[in-house]
């Protein structure tokens, strides 16, 4: 995926599906440029993943028995990028069985859908119960202002 520079880092032009800005503003999809993209890293809009969080948020404890939370520490605007849901990449029957397993228990496992190119779209399922980020916090806490 490319930035309205509009050139891939081999010279050829961008075309098709995620060049609709308007597409992808309406599905709240995050526009992210990579190596085959020309633009200048340093300057591009759409590196906001590879720049980690760029606002201030606090993680707080939340009563008693209900464990952590994160809260925004300034505001941020509806639709930023707050930060990017790390955790262990699974596979769909990996995912069954923990889903199944963990039956009762918090779910940190999630589906996540990106569009490769103009037709493919390729899921990624992250597992942040062992191993995240402050992401997994979000809308945790008991008096959450990010959702």
């Amino acid at each position: 995926m490319c930035c309205s520079s509009g050139v891939l880092s081999d010279g050829r032009l961008k075309v098709g599906l995620f060049e609709r800005s308007d597409w992808f503003r309406s599905i709240g999809a995050v526009r992210e440029c990579n190596s085959e993209c020309a633009c200048d890293e340093a300057t591009c809009g759409n590196r906001s993943v590879q720049r980690g969080p760029p606002f201030k948020t606090l993680i707080v404890d939340c009563a008693a028995s209900k464990g952590k939370g994160v809260v925004a520490a300034e505001r941020i605007p509806r639709g930023s990028f707050v930060a990017e849901y790390a955790g262990e990449l699974i596979g769909p029957d990996e995912a069954a069985r923990l889903l199944t397993q963990r039956s009762g228990e918090p779910n940190y496992i999630m589906f996540v859908r990106e569009h490769v190119g103009e037709e493919h779209v390729q899921t990624t399922i992250i597992d942040a119960k062992n191993y995240s980020n402050l992401a997994r916090l979000i809308n945790h806490s008991c008096e959450p202002n990010l959702f």
